[in-house]
């Protein structure tokens, strides 16, 4: 980890640091800068690795508003640099897995990153600061795995909640005839006792389709940090003297 902050601080810092100094002539340049797409300030941000050497989550907060296209260009090359891919593989890594936004629970999160990920950096620009985070993931809960015949994701039952929404459709697979039924729909709720029925039927996995990647791994990276959140809650509290 310390080889990889060394080499974000010699190239993409200053990569960052060039675009930003010269995004007003850009955005002057665009025909309707209005439309262009820009990241949230005080959101965070999720770019998932799964290269060779590194497994996991690249985390980006920040305060600066940085234009997402922009962004997904330079961490394509950070990424590249720094997680084993080849130069390809790093450009196709932005175009089919890109940025998108996840829901942390509320937490001083810098403080969190620091102690808990496998690598934080941080830049300032017009007193403003970006963050980068690292956090190493199991891979069995990175890879999104496909039903042996058909485009439908697998997702282990025990890993859905009860009573939260969720932003993908949940499927049963029906191996008689060979077909998927509608169990949950998309941006809706599974109550408790229908998964307690499902569990009391050897129900062990259920299915979604693969067009909802990016929300499989949004509720994925979201349930992971969030755990590592809890975790690290209960050790802070497990620490502080009576």
């Amino acid at each position: 980890c310390a080889r990889i902050n060394q080499s974000y601080l010699e190239s993409v810092k200053n990569e960052l640091l060039d675009y930003l100094g010269t995004y007003e002539d850009i955005k002057a340049s665009m025909s309707d800068p209005g439309t262009a797409s820009m990241l949230n300030p005080q959101s965070h941000y999720c770019l998932v690795i799964q290269s060779a050497q590194w497994v996991g989550y690249l985390i980006i907060s920040s305060e600066i508003a940085f234009e997402r296209q922009s962004l997904e260009f330079i961490l394509s090359k950070w990424v590249y640099e720094n997680f084993g891919y080849a130069e390809n593989q790093a450009e196709d890594l932005v175009n089919t897995s890109p940025l998108f936004e996840i829901s942390i629970k509320k937490i001083p999160y810098v403080e969190f990153a620091q102690k808990t990920s496998d690598l934080t950096t941080v830049f300032e620009y017009n007193e403003q600061k970006m963050f980068l985070s690292f956090y190493s993931i199991d891979p069995q809960f990175i890879f999104l795995r496909l039903h042996e015949k058909f485009d439908m994701i697998r997702l282990s039952l025990s890993e859905l909640p009860f009573e939260q929404n969720l932003e993908f459709d949940v499927c049963l697979y029906m191996p008689e005839n060979e077909k998927f039924l509608t169990y949950s729909k998309k941006n809706s709720k599974i109550q408790k006792m229908h998964l307690d029925r499902l569990k009391e039927k050897k129900v062990q996995s259920v299915y979604s389709s693969y067009e909802n990647e990016v929300a499989l791994q949004k509720f994925r990276a979201e349930n992971q940090l969030n755990q590592k959140v809890d975790d690290y809650l209960k050790e802070t509290a497990a620490n502080e003297p009576a």
